[in-house]
């Protein structure tokens, strides 16, 4: 059965190309990732790795493994994530930017019931421009942002479409 320590150090393994560099990092000895990977070789029935005098490099075999193994250890990382910030959300603050017309006329509901929900969570909002929300985002700055209209999103940010809402213009003439 594969065991997840030993495919963290698959993964160490595969990006150094080197089981003494990989050991250094891991902070074991060069023998113990040899034992470690020779297990998962038998566990697994193939050779994950062509060994040569300057190092190692993946099979075929090895190859497959070490793109689920990176999203293996992707999912644990987001799932650990997860946990922490709903733990997060039981109390402290969230900083929300907002242009003007979503802060008037969506958010006070919204927020409303964010707050019933947690109570001991501190709702701080800055209204701005939609670039300035954007860049406040990426830059870290605030935690969520509502803007009005299209924007730009490159990632690690997402964009959700949260309400369809018309728009009317007045022309008046004088």
């Amino acid at each position: 059965m594969l065991n997840l320590y030993k495919l963290e150090i698959f993964n160490t393994v595969a990006m150094e190309g080197n089981f003494s560099r990989a050991a250094e990092r891991l902070l074991l000895t060069q023998p113990a990732v040899s034992q470690h990977m020779r297990d998962l070789e038998e566990i697994l029935g193939t050779e994950l790795f062509v060994r040569g005098p300057r190092g190692v490099r993946l099979t075929a075999a090895g190859e497959t493994l070490l793109d689920y193994t990176r999203c293996i250890l992707r999912l644990l990382s987001e799932a650990e994530n997860a946990v922490a910030n709903l733990q997060g959300l039981q109390n402290g603050q969230i900083l929300i930017g907002s242009t003007p017309g979503a802060s008037v006329y969506l958010l006070p509901v919204w927020i409303q019931a964010f707050h019933q929900r947690f109570p001991d969570l501190t709702i701080l909002l800055r209204t701005d421009v939609t670039p300035s929300l954007a860049a406040e985002l990426k830059a870290g700055r605030i935690d969520l942002a509502f803007v009005e209209g299209e924007i730009d999103v490159e990632p690690p940010m997402k964009a959700l479409v949260l309400r369809d809402i018309p728009l009317y213009l007045s022309l008046i003439h004088i």
